[in-house]
Parts: structure tokens; C-alpha cells; sequence
């Protein structure tokens, strides 16, 4: 799971309908029904109940629901946090060749 499918889920439990939460979200039904089987799998339990082309948050849904914006938000203030905290580390590439000339594979070795 990811935070753009959170996202999303909140969308289409809020419209209860593919469709419109595609449009809300800009992007098509196909994308946000593999979004909607990706939480599935992840959460091993259907969110929706289909009927025909309709959906209809089911108990497990609802629960996520009630969970998901503050799960969202909590993901979003870590990611920024760490991504504050994150420090510039340099590494620098050296050949084999000239790890053999500075005799550090020779001093390992012996």
C-alpha cells in the first residue's frame, strides 16, 4: 500500500462510484479499480461491495475510511519529517586498480 492508493480510497469511498472519483481525481476508472484490488490484497478483505457497475462501501471499508485520513496525514508529516532530517552522505567510486596500489587489499590480506 502506498499513500497516492490511500488517497484515492478516500475519494472513492466518499463517492461510493469509480467513475466520479476518476473524475475528481483526475484519472480513469481502470486505474482506481487496480488501486481498489491493491488495497484488497493488502488489507485481505473487500472494501466495496459491487453491485453491477455501483459500489458500496462495506464494514471493512468503512473502517478503513475511518482511519484513512488520519493515516494519510500521519504518512505525509513522517515523509517530511525524515525528509528534513536527511543527511547529504558522499561516496566516492575508486577502481580496483587503485585499491590494490594503496595496499589496502595487501594489509587485509596479511
Amino acid at each position: 500500500m502506498n499513500i497516492d492508493d490511500l488517497d484515492k480510497f478516500i475519494v472513492m469511498a466518499a463517492t461510493e462510484n469509480l467513475q466520479r472519483a476518476a473524475e475528481l481525481l483526475d484519472c480513469n476508472a481502470s486505474m482506481l479499480s487496480k488501486t481498489l484490488k491493491r488495497l484488497e490484497y493488502y488489507f485481505n478483505a473487500p472494501l466495496f461491495d459491487r453491485v453491477g457497475k455501483h459500489i458500496k462501501l462495506n464494514s471493512a471499508g468503512k473502517t478503513l475510511q475511518n482511519k484513512a485520513a488520519q493515516i494519510a496525514i500521519d504518512l505525509k508529516q513522517t515523509k517530511a519529517e525524515v525528509a528534513k532530517q536527511q543527511v547529504n552522505i558522499t561516496y566516492r567510486v575508486v577502481s580496483p586498480g587503485l585499491i590494490l596500489r594503496s595496499g589496502v587489499v595487501t594489509s587485509i590480506l596479511h
